[in-house]
């Protein structure tokens, strides 16, 4: 080991990369570069976000509240800012400059939304298998951001009827269309009305609904929806 890198490309999965530059008072630009790593591992319970130095070194940590997506993620932000600050004994998050507190809700913005995609990415097949049954409710592909998101997120929805609920698996197709009409309509109005239908339709255990309710609330699918029907009364 001695006088060698340790190679840890093994242990990864998959990497994302993104720069933001942030101007500050004095004009002056700042690049920050964001790394989300998904590992080959079992995830922790804790996601985390570690704030580095350019170089990449660990200066500090934080949760990134997203405890109950299982995917093995951690977000790192790199800035020689990040330097700076820690040189000087600064780097604490409750006295942290505004801007700085933007790029930490952006990273977990990030981290959040490659988790909601990497999930429903691993439901394709799924949902193929049911348009091919004539049983997936949606017709026509998404256009606008809000129908993707809208879609991502009942694609993730059902992946996890399948894997979970080994009835939904055995159900006749007219039982599951109309489970996923349920589905779909609850999602359009409100996640209060999801909620209803994971406790008194779908019986899912808690755990797991706590797991998709992180997912939806998590990606401002609230948001969104009071987006669509603002749309839809217009």
């Amino acid at each position: 080991m001695q006088g060698r890198l340790l190679d840890f490309s093994s242990a990864i999965k998959n990497k994302t990369e993104h720069e933001i530059i942030r101007v500050i008072d004095t004009n002056e630009e700042i690049p920050f570069k964001i790394h989300i790593i998904e590992w080959n591992k079992q995830p922790d319970e804790n996601k985390t976000l570690y704030f580095c130095g350019a170089n990449g070194m660990v200066l500090h940590q934080t949760d990134l509240n997203i405890r109950k997506v299982n995917i093995p993620v951690t977000t790192y932000i790199l800035s020689p800012y990040i330097q700076e600050l820690y040189d000087k004994n600064q780097l604490h998050l409750e006295e942290l400059p505004p801007f700085l507190g933007e790029i930490i809700q952006d990273a977990k913005k990030l981290t959040k939304d490659y988790v909601r995609a990497q999930i429903a990415a691993g439901a394709r097949n799924i949902i193929e298998e049911l348009k091919q049954q004539k049983i997936y409710p949606y017709t026509v592909e998404p256009i606008t951001s809000v129908e993707k998101v809208e879609r991502d997120v009942f694609d993730i929805v059902t992946h996890q009827l399948h894997e979970y609920l080994p009835s939904f698996q055995t159900q006749e197709t007219q039982g599951k269309k109309l489970m996923l009409t349920l589905v779909k309509e609850a999602l359009e109005k409100d996640t209060g009305a999801f909620k209803k239908i994971m406790t008194e339709v779908l019986n899912l255990p808690t755990k797991k609904q706590e797991e998709l309710m992180e997912i939806i609330e998590k990606t401002s699918l609230e948001n969104v929806i009071d987006t669509m029907r603002e749309v839809r009364i217009d």
